[in-house]
């Protein structure tokens, strides 16, 4: 995945494999669960640093 399409995804709701694909990507240099959203109800946030030094914020419901 690259980087832009990456970006894109800042506040969206993605699938288990989106989120597999953000994780092992070379653009990204951190990932961490940050715990249940606030903002989508029953969706993990996660947390993403990508390698120009900016984040987003991704969610993913189990």
């Amino acid at each position: 995945m690259k980087l832009e399409e990456i970006k894109l995804l800042d506040h969206e709701i993605v699938s288990q494999e989106i989120l597999d694909e953000i994780e092992e990507s070379e653009y990204v240099c951190g990932f961490e669960m940050l715990g249940c959203s606030g903002l989508y109800p029953s969706a993990t946030w996660f947390g993403v640093t990508l390698v120009d030094s900016s984040c987003i914020d991704v969610y993913c419901k189990y």
